[in-house]
């Protein structure tokens, strides 16, 4: 009986040890994982609070864009804290009413505006005849 618990307490420590380094070289995909998923609960709840002054396809557009960075790893990591703070204040009485979805909604457009500018001073390239 000894033995056994011995070796069931081996698996266990190795168990933990092989996790905890998977953890450790995945960190960042693990922080986009969590980020992905509250911007899922998120985009339901501003598209449920969406105040009448804000159009429903431009809060979707910014919704998916933002989710669209966080995924493909363009935000540097100071624009996703600010990101997740701004969700966390929002979130902070457990309800999102139609300001903090005002607020939310723009500190994502803010976000995303650099990428909009630089694609517009892109030249657009005529084709050869």
């Amino acid at each position: 009986m000894k033995k056994f618990l011995l070796i069931l307490l081996i698996v266990v420590l190795v168990i933990i040890i092989a996790l905890a380094v998977i953890c450790s070289l995945n960190k960042q995909k693990i922080a986009n994982y969590a980020v992905e998923k509250s911007m899922e609960m998120a985009k339901t709840q501003v598209m449920a609070n969406l105040p009448q002054s804000v159009p429903a396809d431009s809060a979707k557009i910014l919704m998916d864009g933002i989710t669209a960075k966080i995924k493909s790893g363009e935000l540097d990591k100071e624009e996703v804290q600010h990101l997740v703070s701004n969700i966390q204040q929002a979130f902070s009485d457990g309800e999102l009413d139609s300001t903090e979805t005002v607020k939310l909604l723009d500190t994502i457009e803010k976000i995303l505006e650099p990428a909009v500018a630089e694609t517009a001073d892109e030249p657009v390239e005529e084709p050869m005849e």
